[in-house]
């Protein structure tokens, strides 16, 4: 799923190979001075950190969506976030699922919405997916449906494929090699920090918080 949300990331490695390129024919090139080479240098690790720092801020996007992910599983809320323009929050619910649709503020936002969104999806998709591994069909065509309406990243194939397979599973239709095919299209997800985590974690008492040194 990731290689999918972080397409950004795709772009930057080709700037990246591109100015590689460019700062090795610079070096290879004597009418050129080094000076030259060296901006192409200086250009490929802009670039470089500019990487790191999208890929960063998409992780911080994953954990917190599996924040809001585990706290709504705590409470037995079933969402689907998908987003629009505007500048309030809706929510739309028939009694089991609800969609909540995030407000785009700015063309700029976009990207950083969807991502989240997405994320979060992902991990409610992956508690459909062992579901549907313990029998329960129907209840993970329901939600995939609505991934394939509301979701607003570029996995609706997948989605659309599983639900193909999910057909065919409620049909008792060559069911272990239909649960495989499906369960190959399910990613296991993982968390860097667990930010559900925080309230749980008993503070350490001190005296000054101005004396706390952190590495």
């Amino acid at each position: 799923m990731r290689r999918k949300i972080y397409s950004t990331l795709i772009l930057a490695a080709l700037f990246v190979a591109l100015i590689e390129l460019l700062a090795r024919s610079g070096q290879n090139d004597n009418g050129r001075p080094g000076s030259q080479t060296k901006v192409y240098t200086n250009a490929v690790d802009l670039i470089k950190a500019q990487a790191d720092e999208i890929n960063a801020r998409s992780r911080l996007l994953y954990e917190l969506a599996a924040e809001r992910y585990s706290v709504n599983t705590n409470s037995n809320k079933k969402w689907v976030l998908t987003m629009h323009h505007g500048r309030k929050i809706r929510r739309y619910t028939d009694g089991n699922y609800t969609v909540v649709s995030l407000p785009i503020f700015e063309p700029g936002d976009e990207p950083a919405l969807c991502n989240y969104c997405t994320h979060y999806n992902s991990l409610a998709a992956r508690a459909a997916d062992l579901k549907a591994q313990a029998g329960e069909y129907t209840e993970a065509k329901r939600f995939y449906k609505l991934l394939v309406h509301f979701d607003c990243g570029d996995l609706k194939k997948d989605y659309e494929r599983k639900l193909t397979y999910l057909d065919k599973l409620e049909r008792k239709e060559d069911v272990e090699v239909n649960l495989k095919k499906f369960m190959e299209l399910s990613i296991p997800l993982g968390l860097t920090v667990d930010f559900s985590e925080i309230e749980k974690i008993q503070p350490i008492a001190v005296t000054n918080l101005l004396e706390i040194k952190l590495p």
